[in-house]
This record gives C-alpha cells, structure tokens and sequence, in this order.
C-alpha cells in the first residue's frame, strides 16, 4: 500500500521514540534492515514494547521503496557526509524526514 506523508511522520515518531529510550543500532544494522525490506519486522520484533509498529505493516513495502531511494545517506559512508556515525536509527529517521520534505514538493 502507498504510504502517505502522514504516515512516514508515525515512523519517525516511532523512531524517534526508540532513540528517546537510548536504543542504538549500527549503520551497516540500518543499511541491511532497509535493503532487505524487514525495517518493519525488525521493529516489530525487537521495539514494540516503543511503539505500535502493526500499524505500520501494510506500508512496510513503499517506505522499503521510498527509503532506498536514499540507501547512499543510510550506507556505512554516511557518517562523513552528515555526522551521524554511531546510531543507525538517527539516520532512518533523517532519510525518513527528507522523505516526507522532498514528498511535499513532489
């Protein structure tokens, strides 16, 4: 199902919340959850306790599509091109972010 930007802004809450609670995962962790389309299973999985993450199951293809439109900002190298070094989920949730800016303007 098409995700609307509505949605994408309930997973960077998600995410968000889940950094909030001081959960860490690697880049190359963010890369892989995103390239092999299973963020939302990963999530459910393993932070539910964070957040409704069923709620997002039906759009867990599209985000997949849309987030590996920017798999280079998620990539490993990110780091030296945006800061973020050390925490995979900070990175979801910017690329997330530049979704919903860059869907505005679609």
């Amino acid at each position: 199902m098409k995700i609307n930007n509505g949605m994408i802004g309930y997973f960077v809450f998600g995410i968000n919340s889940i950094v909030d609670a001081g959960e860490m995962i690697s880049i190359e962790t963010a890369t892989d959850w995103v390239e092999n389309k299973i963020i939302i299973n990963q999530l459910k999985d393993k932070y539910s306790n964070y957040w409704d993450w069923d709620v997002m199951e039906k759009y867990a293809d599209d985000l997949c599509e849309l987030m590996n439109n920017y798999i280079q900002y998620i990539e490993s190298d990110s780091y030296r091109k945006f800061g973020i070094a050390n925490n995979g989920f900070i990175i979801i949730s910017s690329v997330a972010t530049q979704i919903i800016i860059n869907k505005e303007r679609d």
